[in-house]
């Protein structure tokens, strides 16, 4: 840099000192340019003492080169707001067409599921049918061809087992079979047999094509037995697990109803967060915005997208739980978007909770608006407002009751899973992430 834009600059960050940061950054050459071009008509072509003495000297002066820098620094933000709104605008249309992706591939293999389940379905209506019927051949026919499936696909087992894949069977110009051990090889490197005769072929004992097809209907009809009489666990993980990415993916309109969505059976759960209020850049937040209105994107689930999407056992929708099931129906309302943040940490909480209970959870309450909780009673401090805490009960015969979900929830607090409170309830459990630890009993 010469001698004579340095001295310009220099004026200029005397005028308004935040300049220097716009004008020593990577990015700062051209609003460099730009800002000794506009000192430099300001105050003409002296030298550069005479210059800054003027500058000190006249007030006046100072002010309007104030403006004037100012807006050339406006302009800039704004040119740089438009390139980080467009490059937001791609990043969050992608994810949605991404979302909307994965949600038609679900749709698709819940609707396959749906028909096999409704076949099985009726397969066994048909067999129940013809259990009752009075004609013993009737009644009988199912029992009997279970039967002689699983008796022929063992003894099919046996048969390979005596008789081994690929055995080699030798014939010679006689057409007799050759023992192997009887092969000799002569002068030319020729195979005969022990009297020299040329062995003319190699056959091979069984044929592998065959003993696939065969293998492969014979096993088809063994596991159809089983699961037909017995259920198919591979089937129900399957259903549970695209239920879960089905919940999870689902592209859901703003003003839709929200339903809970089912949780996976078996799945790694993932760590902490920080809570804390959830101040978005201004810019992000108007990108969201426009995307969400676009694509209409319920505002929380693009936050979950971005923030939530490796929890394995909730979805989104399941966090809007209004505690319907209370008197105060339409009271509550979905939490504000400054609040999303504080979320963060619950959710992960639930999700190690969830794994280690191995049962489903249902949330029966966890934000409420102040009316709302006024209504239901709830403490004037309750941190469902802050939508940092979430009310629960786990489904399932063998669940147990509220007094061992609890020792769960206080079992990962002590590895530092979250840090809150832990409240027990007869028929549910409260768990919130405020920041310090509380125990309560009200059962």
């Amino acid at each position: 840099m010469n001698a004579k834009l340095q001295n310009l600059l220099d004026i200029a960050k005397l005028v308004l000192p935040p300049i220097g940061a716009l004008i020593d950054d990577d990015d700062g050459e051209q609003i460099a340019k730009d800002v000794a071009d506009i000192v430099e008509a300001a105050i003409g072509h002296l030298e550069p003492e005479q210059q800054k003495k003027l500058v000190q000297e006249d007030p006046k002066l100072q002010a309007e080169l104030k403006v004037q820098i100012e807006e050339v620094a406006n302009r800039m933000a704004e040119a740089e707001n438009r390139a980080f709104e467009a490059m937001r605008s791609e990043e969050l249309e992608s994810k949605r067409n991404e979302l909307a992706s994965e949600q038609h591939t679900h749709e698709q293999e819940l609707a396959e599921f749906q028909k096999t389940l409704e076949d099985t379905e009726a397969a066994r209506a048909h067999a129940d049918t013809a259990a009752l019927s009075d004609r013993w051949w009737v009644s009988g026919i199912n029992p009997l061809l279970s039967f002689i499936i699983v008796i022929a696909f063992f003894m099919f087992l046996a048969l390979i087992a005596q008789n081994p894949i690929g055995k080699e069977v030798l014939v010679n110009v006689k057409g007799e079979v050759i023992n192997p051990e009887d092969v000799r090889f002569n002068e030319e490197s020729e195979m005969v047999d022990a009297e020299g005769d040329p062995i003319v072929r190699r056959i091979t004992g069984n044929n592998l094509e065959v003993f696939y097809i065969a293998f492969g209907a014979m096993a088809t009809a063994f596991v159809t037995v089983v699961g037909f009489h017995f259920g198919s666990s591979y089937g129900s993980k399957r259903k549970t697990k695209l239920q879960r990415l089905y919940g999870t993916r689902g592209i859901l309109s703003a003003n839709a109803a929200a339903p809970a969505g089912a949780q996976a059976a078996s799945a790694t759960g993932g760590g902490t967060g920080v809570t804390g209020s959830f101040n978005p850049h201004p810019v992000e937040s108007a990108v969201a915005t426009i995307i969400s209105g676009k694509s209409n994107l319920h505002p929380f689930e693009l936050f979950w997208t971005e923030n939530l999407s490796h929890i394995q056992h909730f979805n989104w929708r399941e966090l809007l739980e209004k505690g319907t099931n209370n008197t105060g129906v339409g009271l509550n309302t979905d939490p504000p978007r400054e609040l999303y943040q504080n979320v963060v940490p619950l959710v992960n909480a639930l999700d190690r909770i969830r794994k280690e209970l191995g049962a489903p959870i249902q949330l029966i309450s966890v934000y409420r608006s102040p009316e709302y909780n006024r209504h239901v009673g709830g403490a004037t401090s309750s941190r469902h407002m802050q939508f940092d805490a979430a009310d629960f009960r786990v489904l399932g015969g063998g669940a147990g009751n509220s007094g061992r979900w609890s020792k769960v929830a206080k079992k990962l607090r002590s590895t530092g899973a979250f840090r809150g409170g832990v409240g027990i309830y007869p028929t549910f459990v409260h768990i919130d992430t405020r920041g310090k630890n509380a125990d309560w009993d009200e059962r």
